[in-house]
């Protein structure tokens, strides 16, 4: 007989959880250990039963349908860092590719829909069991898409922070300390007009408009710092 795989269910609603449990263990290779419909009680069960898969809508019952990615997988993560290891299949109310694409990011087995339907949940619960993975077909383009878009942002970036000359980091940095552009210019020994061209090719190279957000995307790129708790200044 095949080793049963022990599995934890964190839903909202109690007749989705009913519904899977039934689906899965009908199967004769699933048991459900606990079927919770909150993080609390779904972190606690972690502890008392050690299950060998995690089922999770990442989604709670108030929760903003317009947030997308990582955000919403804020329950999946913490339920995976009590249960170090065990095959997380997330069962999602609204599917969208940043959400596939951030499962896939935290190297979480699977992603479903709801709508898929039972049979399919519960395959996709056998399949992330068995070592396997499992995704919804209809996002693979917008995942792809998804990949596409982050990748190019990270090439942006990367030339951004190695195309910025010594001078022109100096001047980020005096600027970010709260000095003015006559202040740069008289610490670095040349004139306002060149420090305000410096600024524009820093501009331009960050892809920004103000200071504020020259400042908020070279600490991203961790080109400066901007949580010093000496700084005495605020930057303007």
């Amino acid at each position: 007989m095949a080793a049963l795989h022990r599995v934890l269910i964190l839903d909202p609603q109690p007749i989705v959880r009913g519904v899977v449990r039934t689906a899965c263990e009908a199967t004769g290779t699933l048991t459900i250990v606990a079927e919770v419909g909150d993080l609390p009680s779904a972190l606690a069960a972690c502890v008392r039963h050690w299950p060998d898969v995690l089922v999770v809508d990442p989604d709670p019952p108030s929760g903003d349908p317009g947030t997308v990615g990582t955000r919403r997988l804020a329950a999946v993560l913490d339920l995976r860092a009590a249960r170090p290891g065990a095959p997380t299949l997330v069962l999602a109310q609204r599917m969208s590719g940043p959400l596939v694409f951030a499962c896939l990011r935290a190297k979480i087995e699977g992603c479903i829909a709801k709508s898929a339907g039972i049979r399919a949940i519960v395959d996709a619960v056998v399949a992330v069991a068995s070592g396997g993975r499992a995704f919804s077909p209809d996002y693979e383009q917008e995942v792809i898409a998804e990949l596409g878009r982050f990748a190019r942002a990270a090439r942006t970036e990367r030339w951004a922070a190695e195309t910025l000359t010594d001078r022109e980091l100096a001047v980020l940095r005096l600027l970010a300390e709260g000095g003015t552009i006559r202040k740069a210019a008289s610490a670095l020994g040349i004139s306002p007009r060149t420090v305000e061209g410096h600024v524009t090719r820093l501009y331009r190279k960050l892809g920004v408009r103000t200071r504020v957000e020259a400042f908020a995307r070279a600490a991203a790129l961790g080109l400066i710092d901007l949580a010093r708790p000496d700084d005495e200044h605020g930057a303007r």
